[in-house]
Parts: C-alpha cells; sequence; structure tokens
C-alpha cells in the first residue's frame, strides 16, 4: 500500500509540472514613444506658450498592439505581444511636446503637451503613418 501512494504521489508531481509548463505563454512587452530629450526647466516665465492638440492618428494604428508592414506597402502585421503602454496619440504628444521643449524653451516659448491649459498658440498634428519593421525601427 504505501508503496502505491509513493507511485500515486509521484505520479501527480509530474503531471502538476506537465500542466504548470504547457501553460507558460510568451511574455508580452510594453512599450513607450521616447523623445531621447533631457527634461528642462526655465529660469523666468516665457514669453509666449504653445499648446498641443490631441494628436490625430489613423484606425488602423489605433490599438494596443504595435503594427508592422510586412511587405513594405499594403500587408499590415499586428503585434498581440509587442504593446504600447499608452495610446499612440497620448504618446506621440508628449513625444512631440518634449522635441519642441528643448528647441522652444531656450527662446521663451513655453510648451503645453497636455492638460487644458490654452496656449497663445495652438499646433494641431495628424499623424498620417507610423511604420514599424521586425528588428526594431519605427519610420
Amino acid at each position: 500500500m504505501n508503496h502505491l501512494l509513493r507511485h500515486t504521489t509521484v505520479f501527480l508531481a509530474l503531471l502538476t509540472l506537465l500542466l504548470t509548463a504547457c501553460g507558460r505563454s510568451a511574455p508580452t512587452h510594453f512599450y513607450l514613444l521616447d523623445s531621447g530629450q533631457p527634461p528642462l526647466t526655465a529660469d523666468s516665465l516665457p514669453a509666449a506658450s504653445l499648446s498641443i492638440a490631441p494628436v490625430s492618428v489613423p484606425d488602423y494604428l489605433d490599438r494596443n498592439g504595435l503594427v508592422r508592414r510586412s511587405d513594405g506597402q499594403t500587408r499590415l502585421e499586428v503585434s498581440e505581444l509587442d504593446i504600447w503602454a499608452e495610446p499612440l496619440g497620448q504618446g506621440a504628444r508628449r513625444v512631440l511636446g518634449e522635441v519642441l521643449a528643448a528647441r522652444l524653451l531656450p527662446r521663451g516659448i513655453d510648451v503645453i503637451a497636455a492638460g487644458d491649459r490654452q496656449g497663445d498658440m495652438e499646433l494641431a498634428v495628424a499623424l498620417e503613418r507610423l511604420d514599424g519593421d521586425t528588428p526594431g525601427t519605427a519610420r
């Protein structure tokens, strides 16, 4: 009886290990756009301000998964494991604000990339195409 109990225990342990190994899936990767610009601070108040309106994104890009062109022209692949960590339009607006702030703040123009505050000027942007390829480059 003790021998049967030991074999049953070993069988159940192996079955549990097998079922656990079968339940694993590839890890999901989350991505953010990055401007590569260091944060800026202003010593004095800028003379003018520029607000960036919400960025318009085409429907085929307005999704969680990264979209890649597989044939260079018309065939698109949507990744289920490479995911934007924020809405693409929101990330594009944030990065555009960081890039413009680096160039305009030294000239006395404050860039407002998010929020409800209106600037003296407003920039409207429509993202028409953002192609990623397999090595991880986006254009």
